[in-house]
């Protein structure tokens, strides 16, 4: 559907995020920094939006500020965990992962090793 002629504030919470992303690349921002993208969206419309931002070449990065683990695409380059101004973690994807997994095998979610860090549960 044409939306070149509908107000921003008319427009779905996928829509206004597309509208907000292209704000940014064309002023030629040379980080975007995302504050929780993917909040109030349906998980096609939030894959979808990962997906348009892994289709970005944006020379400084994109720093996504989130509370969604799900955001945690496996072509993350980076996890900083802060809580209440403290570092509790920092470093790749798959050093994240490691942190729920078991000795026998199972693991925990990635939402439950996330919860532990903030102080919102154990694994």
């Amino acid at each position: 559907m044409d939306k070149r002629d509908v107000r921003a504030d008319r427009v779905s919470g996928g829509q206004l995020r597309r509208v907000g992303l292209a704000q940014a690349l064309v002023r030629n921002a040379p980080v975007l920094l995302l504050d929780e993208p993917t909040a109030g969206l349906d998980p096609a419309q939030a894959l979808n939006f990962l997906s348009l931002l892994r289709g970005l070449d944006c020379p400084g990065g994109i720093v996504i500020s989130t509370h969604q683990v799900s955001d945690l695409a496996d072509d993350v380059d980076r996890v900083t965990v802060l809580a209440d101004g403290v570092l509790r973690f920092d470093g790749d994807v798959a050093a994240f992962r490691r942190l729920g997994a078991r000795a026998d095998g199972s693991g925990s979610s990635l939402a439950q090793v996330f919860a532990s860090m903030i102080g919102g549960g154990t694994h």
